[in-house]
């Protein structure tokens, strides 16, 4: 693991170099576990997050397969500051793990993450209740985002999440989606604050 370390770091240094005029920035290091199925989406949301939220983004890309490897790709995305002609860039790291080393991605992200900036890991489908790709990233970052839309299994699986809320911050997509349906349904009950 410390060969692919020391290569994402490397290449990050060129691609600074050649950004010398670029603000290297990150507000957090945001890890996003996009199987297959998921990794289009995974893409298509970095897209709309960069700008707004520039981060270290560890893209993890498990894939079956017999041969233990791991694919690297690093990128630096750019971006003109508004009034300026300054940029601020974030930093992109695709990892296609391969073979065992998708059941082990903690070892990876781990010297991969900014000291003292908050990780958020973007859960893509179903968690793995139990399994070591999961417990992993658990104990690496500080918020486990997911969405129960892409669930099956409800709501039978909602206990499995919360066996986790002792060990990592949960947020669920889907229920910041229901936040306005919510407050509009509970003012139809006023006397609903009494109950507080």
């Amino acid at each position: 693991m410390a060969g692919v370390v020391a290569q994402v770091e490397k290449r990050l240094a060129e691609l600074r170099v050649h950004h010398a005029e670029g603000t290297r920035t990150s507000v957090m290091t945001h890890v996003a576990w996009a199987p297959p199925k998921w990794a289009e989406a995974a893409r298509k949301t970095l897209a709309g997050l960069e700008e707004l939220h520039p981060s270290r983004t560890i893209l993890l890309f498990p894939q079956a397969g017999t041969r233990d490897e791991i694919g690297v790709d690093v990128e630096l995305r750019c971006f003109t500051i508004p009034g300026s002609s300054r940029e601020v860039c974030s930093e992109v790291i695709k990892l296609r793990l391969r073979g065992a080393r998708s059941r082990v991605p903690g070892s990876i992200v781990e010297p991969l993450l900014i000291n003292d900036l908050p990780t958020f890991c973007r859960w893509r489908g179903l968690p793995p209740w139990g399994e070591p790709e999961l417990e992993q990233l658990v104990d690496v970052c500080d918020r486990l985002v997911v969405d129960s839309s892409e669930w099956r299994g409800l709501p039978g699986a909602y206990r499995k999440l919360e066996a986790l809320f002792e060990r990592i911050a949960v947020s669920d997509i889907a229920w910041g989606r229901s936040l306005a349906w919510r407050g509009r349904l509970a003012a139809l009950w006023p006397e609903i604050r009494r109950a507080e």
